[in-house]
């Protein structure tokens, strides 16, 4: 029991270390899930163009294909 005893402070103070460092990388997740949304916008914006293109740039196409037969 004396052992225990003596180690509980030390264990204490290891939790509180732990505690302040997530606080740290509790503020670098906030700038990666930053990163992450920026990232997701992009890509939607990618794929709208592509969407755009398939709906209406190949109906322009067939179109201008039609008019020169």
């Amino acid at each position: 029991m004396d052992k225990v005893e003596e180690l509980k402070p030390e264990v204490e103070e290891i939790s509180c270390d732990e505690v302040e460092n997530r606080d740290d990388i509790g503020e670098g997740s906030t700038s990666v899930s930053q990163n992450e949304h920026d990232e997701i916008i992009a890509t939607e914006k990618v794929l709208n163009a592509m969407l755009f293109y398939r709906r209406y740039g190949i109906t322009r196409i067939q179109m201008s294909i039609t008019s020169y037969q």
